[in-house]
């Protein structure tokens, strides 16, 4: 980047002549040699010519410009850092001489004019900081005090102060113990905030961190280990103010009698380095050892000569300001006797012992005699058990003072038998016996002889049997050891416990009862779960409880009943067996457990049609059914309890439901081919006869259908059966006109039957016209009345048989009783009469007769029809 500025110059007097002005430039440390620091330097000057000759005077040390023409440019690359280390302001400068040229003669025209030029060296940020050394330790002594100030070390930037080091820190920064202080252009310090005490265990004496200067952009990191250094600041301290020691008389020479120790807090290897030393009376008798502390014997003791020594023990560090601690020893000397002491215990002052007291209860007092010393200050006492000990009476020396410190339990030992041992000063010994009592506390509970109980009973107990006895012990005594029972638990108002844990019935059960199974049984298991509360009589009263698991046994005491009094199943006519059931019966008993039954048909004339599992209920179909043989079949269905003699039955009725599976027959005509005479006058429109036909299956399957398979011109055939003249018949005489007919049913899928009717074409006059024939056949007819008579009240009894029989599967029966007259063409004057009977007959509704006669008055078919 190039930066130039004018400046406005001012005067300065030079041995070379006058400077008329400063031009001042700026220019980046390290541009490229050739940067143009003026395009044109008269211009900068105010110069009027366009001809002026330039000479640059640089200095001998620094040749860093050249004019090229009119320009002023930079000869090479300045590393302002090495120019000018640390320094704010950074200037080259050199002298310009100029004077204007003739262009006729290329000389000068006029005096030479003089400038300096000043070229600002401007920094860039491109020295990072630097430590001289990449690891300062330092040693502090430990009573440095707070607020004092240890100097770390100094980074260096070759930069300008601008791109210089701006700040200083630490890591980890020890805030605890320093503050780090830094100003601009010194070295940074760490200030002190408490007191660094090598001797306290809590206080860190020895710190590593990083010191990181930057300065903005880059940074250096010196490692810093600051050492607290030990003082010899504490004295030795003994482990006691004062020693005292008994030694026997007769102790050997060299045998050591004791020991005396003293530590020092200083931290340092010779501060806390301690020697002992021996001062007093004791320079021929005693030695103490100088690194130890063990003081031994030199030569014998005499009690009757000195009974005790004093001495002063001396104990000092090995620092260089050596530091000593001083400590009293009283050595006793023990005489020796050969008599043993007499005991005597004070049993007034005899205690039981209470047990579970932890603390140190006073028991008894001993009482010691012994002739060789009358004081008895050196005799000793014990017992042979640890829980008991034995000390001094401070105020008598003849009395020992027996104390329980540990914890007694009544329930192992009742009573403690003590053996008294003491001994004097020569270890003469004697013994005596004596019993304390161990006084009782509530402090065990109940225990039962069993972690949990099990019991299984019937639901039939009676109310006040005895299921169960349990027993808890209590090893306590008296009221402490006196158990009472209870039971708690939900289901527990069934049964009660008494002072011995006799357990009985309460309340009677019945594990059926839906109800009950909310009152604590489990209906999975019939069971129940209690906890009998063992309770002393302690105060505080301390309990134990166990699990009481109680298994009830169902009884079978409810009756055998199926879901359903009767049942109905369907099924459909002709299906084919497949194992596949009917239908299923299901009985229960309201018993939980008794409830496996055994099925059987009591129908045993339906055993070859339907089959009963015995363990399910389920029915299945042996063969296929017959809807046209039977609508529906009652099976009566027996179920039996596997576990007692309860039994029960239920009706079964399987409807068949109907399939089409049977086509019409024709009634009427009778037979293939029938024959009917027809006359030739009949009129257009008129109904001849009427179709008949029958359809053993279900209702379903009606309407019947009627229909000519092919037409007929002159007749024609309704649906519901009528044969109407629909031509002339008076062209036809003696001839026979065959009507094929068909009828069908409704059902699913269409059954048809045929026949054929063959109607022959008479002329009327054809008919026998003698009197005695007509009176013949009237005769005839009256016979054949009185005999269709007497079969239709036949008929009526068998139809009121029937009716009562099948009312219940299909209805009423219909009948058909059709009486025809015809003449017979072979016997001119004598006639036939045939009565059809035909059940479930379509379209007759009510009680008619239908007669049909010829024109001559005769009667020629008769028809009744019963419902």
């Amino acid at each position: 980047m190039r930066s130039s500025l004018k400046v406005a110059g001012f005067l300065v007097t030079f041995a070379v002549g006058v400077l008329s002005n400063v031009l001042r430039y700026k220019v980046t440390e390290n541009a490229t040699a050739g940067y143009l620091l003026t395009k044109d330097l008269r211009k900068d000057l105010d110069l009027p010519s366009k001809l002026v000759r330039f000479i640059l005077h640089n200095s001998q040390e620094h040749d860093d410009l050249y004019i090229d023409n009119v320009e002023l440019r930079l000869k090479e690359p300045i590393d302002r850092d090495k120019r000018c280390p640390n320094k704010a302001n950074c200037k080259l400068s050199s002298l310009l001489s100029y004077s204007e040229i003739d262009p006729s003669r290329n000389i000068a025209n006029g005096k030479e004019e003089w400038s300096q030029i000043e070229v600002e060296l401007l920094d860039i940020n491109d020295n990072r900081p630097e430590f001289n050394k990449s690891l300062l330790k330092l040693n502090i002594s430990e009573n440095i005090s707070i607020n004092s100030s240890i100097e770390l070390i100094e980074a260096k930037d070759n930069d300008s102060p601008q791109f210089s080091i701006r700040s200083y820190n630490m890591t980890p920064s020890y805030s605890e113990y320093f503050d780090l202080i830094y100003e601009n252009g010194k070295i940074p310090q760490l200030r002190v905030k408490k007191i660094l005490d090598r001797d306290n265990s809590n206080i860190v004496w020895n710190f590593t961190f990083y010191l990181t200067a930057t300065d903005g952009r880059n940074w250096a990191r010196c490692k810093v280990n600051i050492i607290v250094q030990d003082e010899n600041d504490e004295k030795p301290v003994f482990e006691q103010s004062s020693y005292t020691v008994e030694v026997r008389e007769e102790t050997s020479v060299n045998s050591s009698i004791y020991r005396v120790k003293a530590f020092d807090n200083d931290a340092g290897p010779l501060n806390s380095l301690i020697t002992y030393s021996l001062h007093g009376d004791s320079d021929s008798t005693f030695d103490i050892d100088k690194k130890s502390g063990k003081i031994s014997l030199k030569k014998k003791l005499d009690f009757e000569v000195k009974e005790k020594y004093e001495l002063i023990i001396a104990a000092s560090d090995s620092g260089e300001k050596r530091k000593t601690a001083k400590s009293n020893l009283l050595v006793k000397v023990l005489n020796v006797d050969d008599e043993p002491p007499e005991i005597y215990v004070n049993r007034e002052s005899l205690r039981p012992i209470v047990e579970g007291v932890q603390k140190r209860t006073f028991v008894f007092y001993i009482r010691l005699d012994d002739v060789d010393s009358p004081k008895n200050s050196s005799s000793r006492c014990r017992v042979n058990d640890t829980r008991l000990e034995v000390s001094k009476v401070p105020e008598y020396p003849y009395l020992h003072q027996v104390d329980s410190v540990a914890e007694f339990d009544r329930e192992a030992t009742p009573f403690v038998s003590l053996s008294l041992i003491c001994s004097d000063v020569a270890n003469n010994k004697a013994t005596h016996a004596i019993s304390v009592d161990v006084l009782d506390v509530n402090d065990c509970s109940p225990k039962f002889e069993k972690d949990f109980y099990k019991k299984t009973i019937d639901e039939s107990i009676p109310i006040g049997m005895t299921i169960l006895t349990v027993k808890a012990i209590d090893k306590d005594e008296g009221e402490n050891g006196t158990v009472n029972y209870r039971l708690t638990g939900e289901g527990s108002h069934y049964f009660s416990i008494d002072k011995s844990g006799r357990i009985m019935t309460r309340e009677k059960f019945d594990v059926d009862h839906a109800n009950q199974r909310n009152l604590g049984v489990d209906p999975s298991s019939n069971s129940l779960t209690l906890s009998i509360v063992a309770a002393d009589n302690g105060k505080p009263s301390r309990n134990s409880s166990v699990d009481l698991h109680i298994r009830i046994i169902d009884v079978d005491d409810n009756p055998v009943v199926f879901d359903s009094s009767s049942y109905v199943f369907r099924i459909q006519e002709n299906f084919l067996p497949n194992k596949v059931p009917l239908g299923q019966v299901k009985a229960s008993d309201a018993d939980q457990t008794f409830n496996k039954f055994k099925y059987t048909m009591k129908t045993r004339e339906l055993e070859n049609l339907f089959f009963v599992d015995s363990k399910s209920g389920e029915i299945e179909l042996i063969k296929k059914l017959d809807r046209e043989k039977s609508e529906s079949y009652v099976l009566v269905i027996l179920a039996e309890s596997l576990d007692g003699p309860s039994t029960a039955t239920t009706t079964v009725t399987v409807k068949v439901l109907d399939t089409n599976d049977n086509a019409p027959e024709f009634l009427f005509p009778p037979i293939d081919h029938y024959r009917m005479k027809v006359f030739s006058s009949t009129e257009i429109g008129t109904k001849i006869t009427r179709l008949e036909a029958e359809d053993i299956d279900g209702e379903e399957n009606f309407p019947l259908i009627f229909e000519a398979v092919s037409q007929s011109p002159f007749f024609e055939i309704t649906h519901d059966g009528y044969i109407t003249v629909k031509e002339s018949l008076s062209n036809l005489i003696n001839e026979t006109v065959e009507l094929r007919l068909t009828v069908r049913d409704s059902g699913t899928p269409r059954l048809r039957s045929n026949r054929t009717l063959e109607l022959s074409i008479i002329e009327r006059n054809a008919l026998p016209s003698q009197l005695d024939q007509s009176s013949k056949r009237n005769l005839i007819i009256v016979i054949c009345v009185a005999s269709l008579s007497t079969v239709v009240i036949i008929f009526l009894l068998a139809a009121i048989l029937n009716l009562l029989k099948r009312r219940r599967h299909r209805g009423t029966p219909k009948f058909d009783a059709v009486l025809s007259i015809r003449d017979n063409d072979e016997n001119r004057g004598l006639g036939s009469c045939i009565i059809h009977q035909y059940p479930n007959r379509l379209n007759h509704d009510s009680f008619s007769t239908d007669s049909h006669h010829s024109n001559d008055g005769f009667l020629s078919k008769v028809r009744l029809k019963f419902l």
